[in-house]
């Protein structure tokens, strides 16, 4: 194995000694592209102060945490905390891999919401305009600028983490047909978990399974709020009595539906209707 061998472009915010003067939740450090040369051991940020994020662009390899080795490829994400190290290996052909950090007192915690583990399997494609978006505001550092970077930061977690429920493969179709077939038909009383299940043609095992992977929600919980998100809307901005709410989000018994209201909103659906406090 050779060694460390990568080519770097990188920005960096200006002064890298003290955090910028603006309050927002944390503050963006750099952001970069690294080719990583074939067959190359390289380190990584050994114990930096500061959150590191890695999205894999092309290429294979491992990524090395605490001495244990575990295979990265294109679409991958790795996340590390404040203090953590890696190292990377590479196999017949370069790596590329682009990346941004961030520090300040609300990093850690942050990165810490999204309940991600240090490597993401299956991220998806890489957001490159996005690192662009980061790279060109850590040129110009305009207050604008330093918000609209916390907005960018956030959109690339969110899409490591959520973009598996749009995707090709066998098990987001599966999801992403479940969406279709819920949000298309919930008025009808006579669609439940197993009865989508069966027009997917797969086990409500499966389904629930997956589902829950890629929506952190089982589809009778999904499917029972997107009844309640049209019957609280109904009854809100329409004149339609209680049972005709009910029936229209396929809720057949309006007994039930006033329980499952009240689950929702603590409230009757009347008082719920009558409450002039929005939301």
């Amino acid at each position: 194995m050779q060694k460390s061998s990568s080519k770097l472009t990188t920005v960096m915010r200006p002064d890298l000694t003290r955090l910028p003067g603006l309050p927002v939740p944390f503050h963006l450090r750099s952001t970069g592209y690294s080719a990583i040369e074939p067959k190359t051991f390289c380190k990584g940020g050994d114990n930096a102060p500061f959150v590191q994020v890695f999205w894999a662009v092309s290429g294979k390899g491992e990524i090395v945490f605490d001495g244990i080795a575990t295979p990265l490829s294109e679409g991958d994400a790795v996340f590390m905390r404040p203090g953590e190290s890696h190292r990377y290996k590479t196999a017949e052909t370069p790596m590329k891999i682009r990346w941004f950090t961030f520090d300040g007192p609300g990093a850690e915690k942050f990165l810490d919401s999204y309940a991600y583990p240090r490597l993401l399997k299956g991220a998806g494609q890489c957001p490159h305009e996005l690192f662009d978006e980061m790279a060109t505001g850590l040129r110009e550092m305009t207050p604008f600028r330093q918000r609209k970077l916390i907005a960018v930061a956030a959109e690339i977690l969110a899409l490591a983490g959520g973009g598996s429920a749009e995707d090709s493969s066998t098990q987001g179709h599966i999801v992403s047909r479940f969406l279709e077939l819920a949000q298309n038909n919930y008025s009808n009383s006579s669609v439940n978990v197993n009865s989508l299940a069966e027009l997917l043609e797969v086990h409500r095992t499966t389904l629930a399974r997956l589902f829950k992977e890629r929506m952190m929600l089982s589809p009778g919980e999904y499917l029972f709020s997107l009844r309640m998100q049209h019957a609280l809307s109904l009854l809100k901005d329409s004149s339609m009595s209680i049972a005709e709410v009910s029936h229209a989000v396929g809720i057949d018994d309006p007994k039930y539906f006033c329980r499952c209201v009240r689950k929702v909103t603590e409230m009757a659906p009347r008082t719920f209707r009558q409450n002039r406090i929005e939301g």
